[in-house]
């Protein structure tokens, strides 16, 4: 009996780390590049993300580079 046990958790353990293997990667990219080229760029970096089955949550953070300290 005990063994049907331990097969069965083993079991249902082995699937559950496979579900996670693949899951979709997902980024959650903070960034100060909001201005002309810097919005161009990260634009590609986000499409290339996509094109690989990525979810990508942009959070933009205008003027949030330090530069009008």
């Amino acid at each position: 009996m005990n063994n049907k046990i331990l097969i069965a958790a083993s079991a249902a353990l082995t699937i559950s780390i496979a579900g996670l293997a693949k899951a979709e990667p997902q980024a959650e990219v903070l960034h100060w590049w909001t201005s002309g080229g810097e919005a161009k760029s990260v634009a590609v970096l986000q499409e290339e993300f996509a094109s690989r089955g990525g979810t990508w949550t942009d959070m933009p953070v205008a003027g949030g580079g330090g530069d009008e300290l």
